[in-house]
């Protein structure tokens, strides 16, 4: 399907269709190797049912994304633990802002975004709630990693 060595075009198509969901199972298995290439850190989701609840959930995630804030990556340590401090708060109750923080941790990728996340976790009462945390949580990990080790890790989560 694609060469070991991908042109911008090929990247840009592969990219395309990942954000897209156009590969099918076996295509997929086989865009795996090159995931470095493309120079992606973060998650990709694999769906056996992509009407499944979970699969409806992880999308609804993904699409949330695009409510973080452009500057998200340059947010200080203190700004990130503000942010945790009401995520955590069982007083706070506003759904939409807490998927927010949520997203917003898992892309900061920082040992300080991942505690509150793995804290979050396991309180966390509603199940859309719960469930994106465990994506943000293994987001949140390819990220760090992706920091540790200077080049991008993809994470890639089977539902």
């Amino acid at each position: 399907m694609y060469q070991t060595s991908l042109s911008e075009a090929d990247k840009e198509e592969i990219k395309r269709k990942l954000q897209n969901s156009e590969f099918s199972s076996e295509e997929f298995e086989e865009i795996i190797p090159l995931l470095p290439e493309l120079g992606l850190s973060g998650q990709i989701f694999g769906f056996d049912s992509p009407d499944s609840p979970q699969a409806q959930m992880a999308t609804d995630y993904i699409k949330y994304h695009s409510k973080l804030p452009a500057d998200y990556e340059k947010l200080p340590v203190e700004e990130i633990k503000e942010k945790g401090r009401l995520l955590l708060d069982p007083l706070f109750n506003d759904l939409e802002n807490r998927k927010e923080i949520i997203i917003l941790l898992a892309h900061h990728g920082s040992i300080e975004s991942l505690e509150i996340l793995q804290n979050y976790f396991e309180i966390a009462q509603a199940e859309e709630l719960k469930f994106w945390t465990f994506l943000a949580i293994d987001e949140c990990k390819a990220f760090l990693e992706s920091d540790i080790i200077e080049r991008p890790v993809t994470m890639i989560t089977e539902l």
